[in-house]
């Protein structure tokens, strides 16, 4: 990776890319994201959020809201990281009982303001583990990749796949992204590290 955008050391966001792949412009980051349109090779481009969602529901509000008013429903736009926050009971197992609470409701409804789907994954529910054992453990999935049509439209396939868990309380996250109407097996992919944005 010879270029490299970093947000605040202390969040540790981070987009890299090869300058000899695709070109690409800073739309604006913040401790919470990063976010960058892309030019592929074809003269294509697509915007992509790399997120680090905040535990505080007001930060994470002001995230959702100033993502939503980035209103570009015309290029392809995927997101990927820590929500740090989950939208169904079948997201969580321990802990107390899942309760839709405006923090969700605010996530939702960000998401469907700007037309986002949930990619499937493939691998473990769970992105997020408390490491405790028994009745003590609390496990979640915060972390997940979103997609707007144009995705679709574009022929963009995409695949996740919930890495195994290391030392970070996160899984990784790999992320493959190929288009339908390129040669067969010319597939591109990135992994969403955990480890990258502790």
């Amino acid at each position: 990776m010879e270029r490299l955008l970093k947000v605040k050391a202390d969040r540790g966001i981070m987009l890299l890319w090869r300058k000899e792949k695709v070109k690409v412009s800073l739309v604006f980051k913040d401790e919470q994201s990063v976010n960058a349109v892309v030019e592929l090779s074809n003269s294509k481009y697509c915007l992509i959020s790399a997120i680090y969602a905040s535990t505080d529901i007001k930060r994470r509000g002001y995230l959702w809201k100033r993502l939503s008013e980035l209103e570009l429903s015309n290029i392809p736009w995927l997101i990927a990281g820590d929500m740090n926050c989950i939208v169904k009971a079948s997201e969580k197992r321990g802990g107390r009982p899942f309760q839709l609470k405006k923090s969700n409701w605010d996530f939702i409804e960000f998401m469907n303001k700007a037309g986002l789907q949930d990619a499937s994954y493939v691998g473990p529910r769970f992105t997020w583990s408390n490491k405790r054992q028994g009745d003590k453990r609390i496990m979640a999935r915060l972390d997940r990749v979103l997609y707007n049509i144009k995705w679709v439209e574009w022929n963009f396939n995409i695949r996740v796949e919930h890495m195994q868990m290391m030392d970070s309380d996160h899984r990784s996250m790999l992320v493959s992204c190929d288009n339908k109407k390129r040669a067969r097996g010319a597939r591109k992919s990135f992994v969403f590290e955990h480890f990258l944005l502790e």
